[in-house]
């Protein structure tokens, strides 16, 4: 008796082994199965946010590239200009704004221009320095109301509404040599600078006792490396 009742606990305890490690494994199955179906759902929700950021992207570099691609003609249009000339125009955009009817003057020697040049006076009121090498405008200067700026500032306008105009815009430059601002002078965008003259007859373009109805007598564009 004692015998069977042994072999019998040890059948059941074996009956019992055998279930309990399906159950294990079971559940190891599931388990697993569950991961796996889990990270296809993840993968399944990050995808189209992958494709959205691809999309966005794209565009936003689409954006940019549009936005170079304008901003030269942005620059352009917010150049400084006389009579429709900047600086650097070559001499035939010159001749098809303004026409040949001008006097000419060559300069040998071209100094801080870095070259020979021409000086094209016209009747007008209108002076452009021409580099003898490059053939673009190196300096603009006028001395007649008919050629306003692109703020509207002319010759005859008082010096009140015009440097109140300009100071709003551009800074004014400080004296290399410690006199303080240059009055009438501002920096314009790439070393740029226009230049109100109050007084022509002193032969300079430094302007001393500048009152507030001082007239503008000449309007000069040019650049600082000029100046070196």
């Amino acid at each position: 008796m004692l015998k069977r009742n042994s072999r019998d606990s040890n059948g059941k305890k074996k009956v019992w082994g055998i279930v309990f490690t399906g159950i294990v494994v079971l559940l190891l199955f599931y388990l697993g199965f569950s991961l796996g179906q889990g990270s296809v759902r993840r993968d399944a929700e990050q995808q189209p946010q992958e494709i959205t950021g691809s999309s966005n992207g794209e565009e936003e570099k689409e954006k940019q590239q549009a936005d170079e691609e304008a901003a030269p003609e942005v620059q352009a249009e917010g150049k400084e200009k006389i009579a429709g000339i900047t600086l650097n125009m070559t001499k035939n955009e010159v001749l098809s704004l303004l026409g040949k009817d001008y006097h000419e003057e060559y300069v040998e020697e071209g100094f801080y221009y870095g070259e020979s040049y021409s000086v094209w006076n016209y009747p007008t009121g209108i002076s452009l320095l021409i580099g003898a090498e490059t053939e673009q405008v190196l300096e603009i200067a006028v001395t007649s109301p008919d050629f306003p700026t692109v703020l509207g500032a002319k010759v005859g306008d008082k010096a009140k509404d015009v440097l109140a105009k300009y100071e709003e815009k551009y800074p004014v430059p400080e004296s290399i040599h410690g006199s303080g601002k240059l009055i009438g002078w501002f920096n314009l965008a790439d070393h740029d600078l226009i230049i109100f003259d109050f007084d022509l007859e002193d032969g300079s373009t430094f302007n001393e006792d500048v009152q507030p109805d001082s007239p503008v007598e000449q309007i000069k564009l040019t650049n600082w490396k000029y100046f070196d």
